[in-house]
């Protein structure tokens, strides 16, 4: 994986909805340089790869208000980085109660429903879809992507950067996703591939 894949990756999704006409993309904010990326990141002692550098290179979120069915994804808003940032550290604190040393070698089973603090919001609404930033999990393995479900507090399937904006497409391809006439989306599950995880792979 590199960064000029996961851009790549992302322009042709920002295509695509601009000739669809959503709504979002006249919301997109102009994308961040690799120093402010990493100025706002140590903030919050994070340290993250050029993969998910250029996310918010590529755009540095939207400007709102709208979300949820008129954000970037059926899924919910993209928020900038430092409003990623902000909602990522909180649920942390809630979850773990303000006690994350980072060392999970010791950890119950059950310690997987807390939203660890080198996780990283994407796609922020009910349910958040976010990029592993721990250390050591980037690089020709690749940065995975998780979705951390409020109503059972649970980790999702996890799937590849580039896998998961690649799905993003195939789902606009197939049907899945679409954009009705009033810049809204919809969800077709009549569309859905047979694989009763979809809705957890398509985030």
């Amino acid at each position: 994986m590199s960064a000029t894949e996961v851009t790549q990756l992302l322009e042709e999704w920002e295509s695509r909805l601009r000739d669809l006409g959503a709504p979002c993309i006249e919301r997109l904010r102009p994308g961040l340089t690799r120093a402010q990326v990493d100025a706002l990141t140590l903030e919050h002692d994070l340290h993250v790869s050029d993969e998910v550098a250029a996310i918010w290179m590529w755009h540095d979120g939207d400007t709102g208000p709208d979300n949820g069915l008129r954000g970037l994804t059926p899924m919910g808003r993209f928020f900038d980085l430092r409003g990623s940032l902000d909602n990522s550290r909180s649920l942390q604190r809630i979850t773990f109660d303000g006690d994350d040393d980072g060392d999970y070698s010791d950890e119950d089973p059950g310690d997987e429903l807390y939203f660890r603090r080198h996780y990283l919001m994407i796609i922020v609404d009910e349910d958040r879809l976010y990029v592993d930033c721990t250390p050591g999990t980037s690089g020709t393995s690749g940065t995975s992507t998780g979705l951390y479900l409020s109503h059972d507090l649970s980790r999702a399937t996890r799937v590849d950067l580039l896998d998961r904006l690649r799905l993003w497409l195939d789902a606009l391809n197939r049907g899945l996703w679409r954009i009705d006439t009033n810049g809204s989306w919809v969800v077709d599950a009549s569309q859905a591939p047979v694989d009763r995880f979809w809705p957890w792979l398509y985030t």
